[in-house]
């Protein structure tokens, strides 16, 4: 999976809780870019994350991406909520699988796993 991270978080530890949350679905990490930035304007003192994703694989010459599913989460700049950034992923990630939003459950019935409970407790 490639990174591109536009926010204060580190790389070293966000990317392989991304990476497991794309396994956890069953899904190569290899054919994923996922592009981070923090929510700005009158929406970045909020706790919740937001997110989008393409229903097909693309090629973006700006952030060289080819042949890939590009994700693109929008997170608070100080709250880090791992529960929310797990939900969005998850359903960003049904959308790189062709769902649209009839075809899915809704985002507040997302199971939590435990190792989300292990990633909080272990990086804060």
């Amino acid at each position: 999976m490639r990174l591109i991270n536009e926010t204060s978080y580190d790389s070293k530890w966000i990317k392989p809780f991304l990476q497991k949350i794309v396994k956890s679905e069953g899904l190569d990490h290899s054919e994923y870019v996922v592009h981070i930035t923090n929510r700005r304007g009158r929406y970045s003192k909020l706790k919740g994350c937001a997110g989008y994703a393409y229903h097909r694989k693309i090629w973006w010459d700006r952030y060289k991406i080819k042949n890939k599913y590009y994700v693109k989460l929008k997170i608070p700049t100080k709250l880090f909520d791992a529960n929310s950034v797990f939900k969005v992923m998850v359903h960003e990630l049904a959308h790189t699988r062709g769902l649209r939003h009839k075809d899915m459950i809704n985002i507040t019935k997302i199971k939590i796993p435990s190792f989300v409970e292990t990633f909080k407790t272990e990086t804060f």
